[in-house]
């Protein structure tokens, strides 16, 4: 058994769910069954290999998706529509960009910053100061239910990505 490798592995299993205690919890259980190198290989499936919580936690609280799931469920249909919308983003964006993203073609029906006070009220949305510019960005975890939400949904993601493309 080699420390540093597993240690390695554990360290790029914490980066990997951005530090979500949740997250880490849940990956820790498979330990059980997988080594911390098959978790951080099946990692890219995260919202379905992380689950089995603690069975004395909320339902809602058992797996990383139903956490996530039941904060979007709570959100009105304009957070809704950017939560999805900024899916695009792989990465932190500006004010800027996600007001191009979500509202680029004048819908202005859409208020973008209730819909981002939305967002980081149920922590599915955080923000940064980099530089003197507020920054904000989703957790990896996030991201990958916003986008496989969006295509449940049906919703407007493909016109986000091209508002996202004209953007940049």
């Amino acid at each position: 058994f080699d420390m540093s490798a597993a240690a390695a592995d554990i360290a790029g299993i914490v980066r990997a769910v951005d530090g979500v205690p949740l997250a880490i919890e849940l990956a820790a259980a498979r330990t059980r069954t997988m080594s911390p190198r098959e978790i951080l290989e099946r990692l890219d499936s995260a919202l379905s290999l992380l689950v089995g919580g603690a069975r004395d936690l909320p339902e809602r609280q058992r797996t990383v998706r139903s956490t996530i799931e039941w904060s979007v469920r709570m959100l009105d249909a304009d957070a809704t529509a950017a939560f999805e919308a900024f899916s695009v983003f792989s990465g932190p964006f500006t004010i800027e960009a996600a007001e191009a993203v979500l509202t680029g073609d004048g819908d202005a029906a859409i208020d973008l910053y209730a819909a981002i006070e939305a967002l980081m009220d149920a922590s599915l949305l955080w923000q940064r100061d980099r530089d003197g510019v507020h920054v904000f960005g989703m957790l990896v975890l996030v991201r990958a239910f916003a986008r496989e939400h969006a295509k449940i949904e049906g919703s407007g993601s493909m016109s986000a990505q091209k508002r996202w493309v004209r953007h940049y």
